[in-house]
């Protein structure tokens, strides 16, 4: 008789357990997994392309895997050309960053690529991510014979990309938050039920697991209102990252041929600066109050750490809108750039800021280093809190 109570018993706990699954956990899962906007992460582009002089193999990737792509991300194209013919080509290539049918970037290369006979040759451009919606790039390269100089062939590629908001980045971290909620909420609504069902008799295991649902409830209403602080807060971050030019020390801009010119007869590169300038935006809803900024400029060997900051000064505070940007100028020597190439082996440049903000509720800080390598400034880190 028992060993019968028993068995009915059981077969009702596996039923019970069955129709929750079925019935309840399993479409609500998989509603919330359709709904969840999707991350944008790694290889974005894989194309190839041939003809009877050239082929070739284009990736463009999203340099922050961790994360979907969003505006101002920084994005590397990459093409292997492969040259098929008997005669040195010379490519000219344009990257155009296409919002609304209109172009919006252009980025030209200031010398062609040279490919010798039967060889290959890897061409990368480093290009950040416009406005949200659908960004299309487009790859123009104009192919002619190095030697004659006679047209040979054009090849042109346009991709689409995704670009979400930050609101639907930060969107897609809080589902994150809420999908464990939510988890945990199911889990513990079956382990009461099942309690229900074959402990009726035993009050003291009931007490026990609605204590332990009423916990799970205030570690919800917790999650709840962070997400609501992580919304109704600012939000600083880079906007862009340009290299504006070499000055002399009257600011008379001059060309790196101009450097080299010097370099060659003798002349003094004292006062010679390399400027650049990296944009902060808030990206958030609240103003930034009480921002301050520290930088600093380091020769070394290896990626610095942010014990860097622990002797440098604060700049005056500030205070930076919804939407505001800030340009933040740093200047490098050409003197330090040329040690950067001679010494051996050769020391690394970086340029490192940290920035410090508040708001009612709380403080922020944004961290980011910049490696100057031949030609162009390079993001290595970034830190957001």
């Amino acid at each position: 008789m028992a060993s019968s109570r028993e068995k009915k018993r059981k077969s009702i706990v596996f039923y019970a357990i069955i129709g929750v699954l079925f019935f309840g956990v399993l479409p609500v899962l998989t509603a919330f997994y359709i709904n969840l906007p999707k991350a944008l992460t790694g290889q974005l582009v894989n194309y190839s392309f041939e003809n009877e002089f050239i082929s070739g193999d284009i990736t463009i990737n999203n340099h922050f895997r961790s994360r979907p792509a969003a505006p101002n991300d920084e994005l590397e194209y990459k093409v292997l050309y492969k040259n098929k013919a008997d005669f040195p080509l010379s490519i000219d290539s344009q990257l155009e960053v296409i919002v609304g049918g209109d172009v919006f970037k252009q980025f030209s290369f200031a010398n062609p690529l040279i490919v010798e006979p039967f060889s290959s040759k890897e061409h990368y451009r480093i290009f950040f991510s416009d406005r949200e919606g659908l960004n299309q790039i487009r790859l123009i390269s104009i192919i002619s014979n190095a030697t004659s100089g006679d047209f040979v062939t054009r090849e042109e590629s346009t991709w689409n990309i995704p670009v979400i908001s930050l609101s639907d980045q930060l969107q897609t971290e809080l589902n994150g938050y809420t999908l464990i909620g939510l988890i945990m909420s199911i889990g513990v609504g079956l382990v009461t039920v099942v309690a229900l069902v074959t402990n009726m008799s035993f009050s003291k295991d009931q007490v026990i697991e609605l204590r332990r649902q009423n916990k799970n409830l205030e570690e919800q209403v917790s999650l709840t209102k962070t997400q609501m602080n992580a919304q109704l807060r600012p939000w600083l971050g880079r906007e862009d990252l340009v290299e504006e030019g070499i000055f002399l020390p009257n600011r008379e801009q001059i060309t790196a041929e101009r450097v080299n010119e010097m370099i060659r007869l003798g002349q003094p590169l004292d006062g010679i600066i390399n400027t650049g300038i990296l944009f902060i935006k808030n990206y958030g809803q609240l103003p930034a109050e009480n921002v301050r900024f520290q930088s600093v400029i380091q020769l070394r060997a290896d990626e610095p750490t942010a014990e860097v900051f622990n002797n440098a000064q604060f700049g005056p505070p500030a205070v930076v809108m919804p939407g505001e940007t800030v340009p933040l100028r740093f200047d490098i020597p050409v003197i330090a750039r040329l040690r950067t190439l001679q010494q051996e082996p050769p020391n690394r440049l970086f340029i490192m800021y940290h920035i410090e903000y508040s708001y009612p509720n709380g403080s922020g800080l944004y961290e980011v280093i910049i490696e100057f390598v031949p030609n162009r400034f390079v993001v290595r880190h970034y830190r957001v809190q």
